[in-house]
């Protein structure tokens, strides 16, 4: 349904679509089967659905066309299919009513072989690899604080921008330095090389040549013995950050350091001046805490021998000698005859005292002694005797109590007890029952045991 507005007629994007369809089904060119060659490219490395995949022509690298397989018809290939093969497939051209584009399906394929360019590319590679462009030994350290950062991409670009906006993120005082190129197109190979070779010329610390993510086809560039020469020959560490994990160029491998993502070539060429600043705070404080260590170290040992020096002065040891002369002199004196015979009877007169004074009082503490141990010694034979009779008089009610209370005691006057000698715990006879003719039972009476055998039973 369209809605007119005075001479403008607005249709709805659903009509759109239903016309564009109606026009390529009724086409006596585009509504039939076609027969198409081409070159495959951005092929997807899964075949869990449909399969999607593009052909370019090789005369035209700027015309390209999507084609899909669809997942009920996948047994059509009977190939790997992989970027850079020559092929023939047989498609109908439909739309794609949730994307709006144009796009072949595709009912037969045909492999041709690898393409031109492909066996072009591969033959580049062996003749740069056989000439040493990919050895490791000739790759450039990065710089470890770069200050000048040199950026090959094209303008307003998201690989440019994820590039800067990490680089700034990480330390905003790295002078970054862009040189604008062409990454796709006839003209991109000498525009990227140009610009590769400017920047190693300008002076920077580090070049990153870095480019968005995308379709397999705009890689083309890096795949060139052009941008690989200037790579090659770039004096000024290069990292290649093209945005593609699974597709490795001819620049990614010669490149000094390649990077998947410029995200990620951001993070590996600019240092993290955060994390800088807080290992610089780290060290600091190790540093202060060695150099007090070693201060204290250091005190101590001015302390010990600034003690040694004052043990060795000279008048020190006069000091010494003169308080050691003080001291003999007075012990001289005490050691004099007169002082000596002095003390001695000074002595002996305390000495005397104390004994005549002790002898008095240890005359005195004999003879309470000897007055308390004749008390102590009638009170203790008192004592025994009490106590003998009592335990006499103890020990005759408590045998007594024992003869009354003695198994053997009870059977006095022909009586006695049976109990079963064989097992392993003796038990009495308590039933005739328990017993049969043979059976060795033991008898127990007043003054002693016997084993008997029974004969009958009774």
């Amino acid at each position: 349904m369209s809605a007119s507005t005075n001479t403008r007629t607005v249709h709805k994007v659903s009509q759109i679509y239903t016309q564009l369809s109606t026009v390529l089904r009724n086409d006596q060119f585009f509504g039939k089967d076609l027969y198409i060659r081409g070159v495959t490219i951005n092929c997807k490395d899964t075949y869990s659905y449909h399969v999607y995949f593009a052909l370019k022509d090789p005369d035209d690298k700027d015309c390209i066309i999507s084609c899909k397989i669809d997942h009920d018809n996948l047994d059509i290939l009977d190939f790997n299919l992989v970027n850079g093969l020559e092929v023939i497939v047989k498609a109908r051209i439909t739309t794609e009513k949730k994307y709006g584009t144009c796009q072949l399906y595709v009912t037969n394929i045909q492999n041709r072989g690898e393409a031109g360019a492909r066996t072009e590319l591969l033959r580049l590679r062996a003749k740069l690899e056989a000439d040493g462009w990919f050895s490791d030994e000739r790759k450039k350290p990065l710089p470890r604080f770069p200050k000048k950062v040199g950026i090959v991409s094209n303008k307003g670009g998201d690989g440019l921008r994820d590039f800067i906006k990490n680089a700034k993120a990480r330390a905003s005082y790295i002078e970054l330095i862009v040189c604008y190129a062409t990454l796709e197109g006839k003209w991109a190979p000498s525009s990227v090389s140009s610009a590769i070779r400017t920047l190693d010329g300008y002076g920077v610390d580090v070049l990153v040549v870095c480019r968005g993510g995308g379709a397999d086809s705009g890689l083309e560039t890096f795949d060139t013995e052009e941008v690989a020469r200037a790579v090659y020959e770039c004096k000024t560490p290069i990292v290649c950050a093209t945005g593609h994990e699974r597709h490795k160029t001819l620049a990614d491998e010669i490149a000094d350091h390649r990077s998947s993502t410029p995200n990620g070539a951001a993070s590996e060429v600019i240092p993290d001046s955060r994390r800088l600043i807080n290992d610089l705070d780290l060290r600091c404080a190790q540093m202060s805490s060695m150099v007090w260590g070693k201060l204290e170290s250091v005190g101590s040992l001015l302390r010990q021998m600034c003690s040694t020096m004052d043990a060795v002065s000279p008048m020190v040891r006069l000091r010494t000698i003169t308080e050691r002369l003080q001291a003999l002199k007075v012990e001289l004196e005490a050691l004099s005859p007169e002082n000596r015979l002095k003390e001695q009877k000074q002595t002996l007169d305390k000495l005397q005292m104390r004994l005549d004074t002790c002898y008095e009082q240890k005359k005195q503490r004999f003879l309470d002694e000897m007055r308390i141990t004749g008390e102590l010694d009638e009170a203790l034979k008192q004592a025994v005797m009490q106590k003998l009779n009592d335990n006499i008089a103890r020990y005759k009610l408590l045998a007594e109590r024992l003869n009354g209370l003695s198994p053997t005691a009870k059977l006095v006057g022909g009586f006695g007890y049976l109990s079963h000698p064989d097992r392993d715990i003796e038990t009495p006879v308590g039933s005739m029952e328990e017993i049969k003719p043979g059976d060795r039972i033991k008898i127990t009476i007043h003054d002693g045991s016997a084993l008997a055998k029974i004969e009958e039973i009774i």
